[in-house]
């Protein structure tokens, strides 16, 4: 009897891999795309979390991420998160503070966030400070750096100084770290985009091909869904 050679047949140009407890596929162009499990959202986002979206209205896809101010990493990839919610105004950002512990500026850092988003300038302060990253860490006190972002940002200069010094918003900041370390973050940046931890690499092609994966996932990541489940 002839032997026939066995094809391989590709159903939807689409392979799903199953590592530990979460799930890679593959589209055609063979770029990974992360199809880990579904978190508890009430730990990625609560009443005290900065939103781009000013909650007026419902947005297909959220992207959290737990950040630290002095992070090189997080640093690089918030040009690409900038990118990204312009060019799609379907995408909004929740950012929770993560500040490493050998990172000694990232505290006062994520305060002085905290502070001006008192103020209403939460974002702003935000890119500010992400903007102008390789000064004040380079500073014995990067709260003057801080304060003069402030005065640029028409803060009351005063109150922002007293409540950055103070400690005022340490609570929040706590809690934001303990939500991460719950859901198993320990480094940073760490992104979740609709719940699901995103495993890709930050640069603008693949976190995009991530959000359009989120906005209509398909009948095979579904299905990797399930399977990641039942992994656990």
């Amino acid at each position: 009897m002839k032997k026939e050679s066995k094809k391989l047949l590709w159903i939807g140009l689409v392979v799903v891999v199953i590592i530990g407890g979460g799930v890679w596929a593959y589209n055609a162009n063979q770029q990974p795309v992360a199809v880990t499990p579904t978190v508890n959202g009430n730990l990625l986002i609560n009443a005290n979390s900065h939103s781009t979206d000013q909650g007026t209205r419902t947005y297909p896809v959220t992207i959290v991420e737990f950040g630290d101010y002095e992070c090189p990493a997080c640093g690089y990839a918030e040009p690409i998160v900038e990118k990204i919610l312009p060019a799609d105004p379907q995408v909004r950002l929740v950012f929770r503070n993560f500040p490493l512990p050998q990172h000694q500026f990232a505290l006062i850092a994520a305060e002085a966030a905290e502070a001006a988003g008192a103020q209403g300038k939460f974002w702003e302060m935000h890119n500010a400070i992400y903007a102008n990253q390789d000064v004040w860490t380079t500073m014995q006190t990067p709260m003057d750096a801080f304060v003069e972002m402030a005065k640029k940002l028409n803060l009351d200069v005063a109150k922002f100084t007293a409540d950055v010094n103070s400690n005022k918003y340490a609570d929040i900041i706590t809690k934001d770290r303990q939500d991460g370390i719950t859901l198993g973050v320990d480094s940073t940046p760490t992104f979740y985009i609709n719940g699901r931890q995103y495993l890709g690499g930050l640069d603008y092609n693949t976190m995009q091909l991530a959000i359009q994966d989120a906005m209509a996932p398909s009948a095979t990541q579904q299905t990797g869904s399930t399977q990641a489940s039942t992994q656990q």
